[in-house]
């Protein structure tokens, strides 16, 4: 009977493991790459490439933040993990970020670290 018992807890434990690590691996999650380092300074005109990382299934939307402003609807439903930005019309300032966020929950996001200029 301690052998059964022993079996089955063994089994239980297993099974609460698995479990436990699927739900994890399947957190969504988006991590911005670029533009995030200190000191970027990116020219009025010109061609600029915005990275990240994800494990959604669904597309991002990317978002120009000023301050703690949205500002700008850069792009919508974008599959890829690069996009290039043309920052024609862009206004010259110093407190500028990017956020990345999932098309369907706006609760994965993720913004730059630093501002931009």
């Amino acid at each position: 009977m301690k052998k059964i018992n022993y079996f089955l807890s063994t089994i239980f434990a297993s099974l609460l493991l698995l479990a436990s690590l699927q739900v994890t691996a399947q957190n969504p999650e988006i991590t911005l790459i670029q533009p995030t380092d200190p000191g970027i300074e990116w020219t009025v005109g010109g061609e600029y490439l915005i990275s990240w990382v994800d494990n959604l299934s669904e597309t991002v939307d990317i978002y120009l933040v000023k301050g703690t402003a949205d500002i700008a609807t850069l792009a919508t439903g974008v599959s890829q993990s690069t996009w290039s930005w043309d920052t024609d019309g862009l206004d010259i300032g110093t407190d500028y970020q990017i956020r990345v966020q999932s098309s369907t929950n706006a609760n994965y996001n993720s913004e730059s670290l630093n501002n931009f200029s």
